[in-house]
């Protein structure tokens, strides 16, 4: 009975291969939350690319584009990276929802009017234009992620 006794404490203060026990005690742990970590990164990454996409839009506006659809394209192959016939070439399962609304406003009450008529005064109305780009991030280990970026513009 000593002699058990013995071996079993002896067992307990063997130092040997504690260092391996920790690590496959906590490696699993480590590689899930450097996966997690990963996949949240991917996902920031997306977001930042349609609000990149959004401003470029806006720089578009900006530059004298008014063409809603010709914004679109622009817009999309600014968050692509792929040209209007490229993208027409390959299967772009995870392109952005593209849109741009022009809408034209009277300044003395805020009232949407034509965007070719004039209000009080014979004042021009201000023109706006409302871009937006939005996609669902697929997700590895996490729950999928909708991202939207936006920005409104005004040109007059």
């Amino acid at each position: 009975m000593m002699r058990t006794f013995r071996r079993i404490v002896r067992f307990g203060a063997d130092r040997n291969a504690i260092a391996a026990t920790e690590f496959a005690l906590f490696a699993p742990i480590l590689t899930a939350a450097l996966l997690l970590m990963s996949d949240i990164g991917l996902a920031i990454t997306e977001q930042i690319s349609l609000q990149q996409g959004v401003r470029a839009g806006a720089q578009f506006v900006m530059s004298g584009v008014t063409d809603t659809e010709d914004l679109k394209d622009l817009i999309r192959a600014a968050t692509t990276g792929l040209s209007k016939s490229d993208q027409d070439d390959v299967n772009l399962g995870g392109a952005p929802l593209v849109d741009a609304v022009k809408s034209c406003r009277c300044a003395s009450d805020g009232a949407e009017v034509a965007c070719d008529s004039t209000c009080a005064n014979d004042r021009p109305c201000y023109v706006f234009f409302d871009l937006s780009a939005e996609k669902t991030y697929e997700a590895l280990f996490i729950p999928d992620i909708p991202l939207k970026a936006e920005i409104r513009v005004q040109t007059r």
